[in-house]
């Protein structure tokens, strides 16, 4: 798994490894898409909260994943789309969670490791961010997500609620909204959007 995620195997050979492992018959091609029939976001709001957070600030993703899985992540997800800068294990040949990837991000964003937020999912990444002096948390939810960003005086515009949004993401946003729809965040201006129509 460490090498294919380094880049260093082929998703093919990673699959035949894995059956070896296993000490069991398969089908690679089957595996393949076993694998990518289980891609989904960790939330359906997600991306529409990340889109409004890029219009303030520089986002990037840190990611563990071949090339091919990250080719098939980003065709069906646009990520591109949402984030400044990409940096995946394949491509820096280290992964979460070693710290030297974090940092590679850092240097990736050019900026300091006190002036980056870091979310994830997974505690053992939090930690690892944390050893190089990067705020971390962990990604609990679209609703504690939400309510971590306007404790930090993040600014963002809340999801529109719809039917894909659980109870407790409806609460959350009529709590933050009550009290503003923005929220003022001071993070250093070079990790801030340009607002265009802004007076210079």
């Amino acid at each position: 798994r460490e090498l294919f995620f380094a880049g260093k195997i082929s998703e093919n050979e990673f699959w035949e490894r894995a059956f070896k492992v296993m000490k069991a018959q398969g089908d690679v091609e089957d595996a393949k898409k076993m694998w990518r029939s289980y891609v989904k976001p960790a939330d359906k709001n997600i991306f529409e909260l990340l889109r409004s957070l890029k219009k303030r600030y520089r986002l990037a993703l840190l990611c563990n994943a071949s090339h091919e899985w990250f080719d098939y992540k980003d065709g069906k997800f646009r990520l591109r789309d949402y984030f400044d800068v990409i940096v995946t294990s394949a491509d820096a040949g280290v992964a979460k969670p070693d710290p030297d990837f974090f940092e590679l991000a850092v240097e990736t964003l050019g900026a300091s490791p006190y002036e980056v937020l870091a979310i994830d999912s997974r505690i053992k990444n939090v930690e690892a961010a944390k050893k190089v002096a990067i705020k971390a948390v962990v990604f609990g939810g679209m609703a504690q997500f939400m309510k971590t960003l306007y404790d930090m005086n993040i600014e963002f515009e809340v999801p529109a609620e719809g039917k894909s949004m659980t109870k407790k993401q409806q609460l959350t946003k009529r709590r933050i909204g009550d009290k503003a729809d923005r929220v003022r965040h001071l993070l250093p201006e070079h990790l801030k959007r340009k607002d265009p129509h802004e007076r210079k």
